[in-house]
């Protein structure tokens, strides 16, 4: 498999991890109840949500980065087309989506009409909700991807890049960028030639 293919899986497991919190989320507002659907649709899983998104998280940016690095050394490697990506991330998550949800429910009541029983009610909400979700966060998730790959491919000149290093590094900075605290000033720096 090839490392464009593990990146796109990475990120189609975002897409699927984040819908799913979040169509259980709109679907049910009150905790209990979506406590309840879960517990009733093979959601157990989802006490490890948190874990899972942050390793699919940090795999498809791992991912990004890596595709940067190699397309870079191999002179900027293929293009690839805008729209088939946008189509491979929603196509792709709304597959893996609807495969995992069906599976869990069929995994739960071990019998087709179980999940069909529960697909006529509240199940099918939170099916279409969260089909919607991953269908609205592919163009984010391509623009994070490409923004992540942009980024690594600029080449900078070297002394760009270590301003930019110790900039990010000096505490004041830091501050300033997370908090919105104004930096401490020190007195003017001398300009070199």
């Amino acid at each position: 498999m090839s490392l464009r293919a593990l990146t796109t899986a990475a990120w189609v497991s975002v897409s699927v991890l984040v819908s799913h919190l979040a169509a259980y989320r709109l679907t049910y507002d009150d905790p209990h109840a979506r406590a309840h659907a879960l517990a009733n649709s093979g959601h157990g899983w989802t006490a490890h949500l948190p874990a899972l998104l942050l390793a699919a998280a940090l795999g498809a940016i791992i991912g990004a980065v890596s595709t940067a690095v190699n397309a870079r050394r191999t002179s900027g490697g293929h293009t690839r087309s805008r729209v088939r990506e946008l189509l491979v991330l929603a196509i792709g998550g709304t597959l893996a989506y609807s495969t995992i949800e069906i599976g869990e429910r069929l995994l739960h009541h071990n019998d087709i009409n179980g999940v069909l029983h529960d697909l006529s009610g509240g199940g099918a909400t939170t099916l279409i909700v969260g089909i919607l979700f991953i269908l609205a966060t592919a163009p984010l998730l391509l623009l994070a991807r490409r923004g992540i790959e942009a980024l690594v491919a600029t080449p900078l000149p070297a002394h760009h890049g270590a301003r930019a290093i110790r900039r990010f590094v000096d505490a004041t900075f830091v501050r300033e960028l997370f908090v919105g605290l104004e930096p401490t000033r020190g007195p003017p720096l001398k300009r070199l030639g």
